[in-house]
C-alpha cells in the first residue's frame, strides 16, 4: 500500500503513523505545504493522511494552499481513496463534506479523555477500542458531523471528536499519533496558547503525562488497522 501525507507545518508530523506504516511495509510520500507544496496524482497513492497545523480551515486568504488542498481531499474521497484526518485534517475533511468548522466553546489543550459517542455501535472502526480512553488535544475549532457520516467519539469539552464517512474516510479531532518529540515541539512552538482555562493544562501537567504516549500509540495502531479493514 502507498501512503501519502499532507503536512502543514514543521512541528506537526505523522510521528507514530509513520512507524505503523513502516511495520506494514508501506511506501510513504509527502507534501510539505510550508516547504514544497506539490501534490501527487491520484493514481500515486492509496491512503491519504491529512495532518494538523496552526492555521484554520477558513483562512484561505492567509494560507492560499488551503483552497487547492480542500479540492485535493475532496477528489480523493470521491475516488474512494482511504482518507484519514487528524485535528486540522479532520476539520478539512468535514469542510469538504459540507460540514461547518467554527470556534469550539472551549479550547482543549492537554491530556483529556474521549468517549465513544455510542458504545453500542457495532462498527468495525471501534472494534477492540475502549469505551473511554485518554488522548492528547490541541485545538480551538470544532467541526460538524457531515451528512451521511457517523459520529464515533466525543469529550466533555467538545461534542464532535471523530467521525467515519462511508467506509473510506476517518476524521479524528484529537492526537493519538503524537510521540515525545512531537509533544515537546508543539509546546515549544505554541506555548503562548497555554493560558489558564477549564480545558487547558499547563506545561508541567502536560509533560507529566508523557508516560501515556505509548498506550496512545497502541490505540492509534488499532484504529488504523480497523480502518484499513473497513
Amino acid at each position: 500500500m502507498r501512503l501519502h501525507y499532507l503536512q502543514h507545518c514543521n512541528f506537526e508530523t505523522p510521528a507514530n503513523i509513520l512507524e505503523w506504516a513502516a511495520k506494514k511495509n508501506m511506501t510513504v510520500t509527502s507534501t510539505m505545504f510550508f516547504n514544497d507544496p506539490k501534490l501527487p496524482k491520484m493514481d500515486d497513492f492509496d491512503l491519504l493522511v491529512v495532518m494538523g497545523g496552526p492555521m484554520n480551515v477558513y483562512e484561505e486568504d492567509k494560507f492560499p494552499f488551503l483552497k487547492e488542498e480542500k479540492k485535493f481531499i475532496e477528489d480523493a474521497i470521491e475516488m474512494n481513496k482511504k482518507v484519514v484526518g487528524i485535528c486540522l485534517g479532520a476539520q478539512l475533511i468535514s469542510c469538504v463534506l459540507g460540514g461547518k468548522v467554527t470556534k469550539n466553546k472551549f479550547k482543549e489543550i492537554g491530556f483529556f479523555n474521549v468517549k465513544k459517542t455510542n458504545p453500542k455501535d457495532n462498527l468495525k472502526i471501534l472494534e477492540l477500542i475502549p469505551d473511554e480512553f485518554l488522548c492528547f488535544h490541541w485545538h480551538g475549532d470544532t467541526f460538524e458531523i457531515p451528512k451521511q457520516a457517523t459520529s464515533i467519539f466525543k469529550s466533555e469539552g467538545c461534542d464532535n471528536q471523530g467521525f467515519i464517512y462511508k467506509n473510506n474516510v476517518l476524521a479524528l479531532q484529537f492526537h493519538l499519533e503524537l510521540n515525545k518529540n512531537g509533544l515537546y515541539s508543539l509546546i515549544d512552538n505554541c506555548k503562548n496558547e497555554l493560558t489558564k482555562a477549564l480545558y487547558i493544562q499547563d506545561e508541567t501537567k502536560i509533560i507529566a503525562n508523557i508516560k501515556h504516549l505509548q498506550q496512545m500509540e497502541g490505540l492509534m495502531n488499532k484504529i488504523l488497522d480497523n480502518f484499513l479493514e473497513e
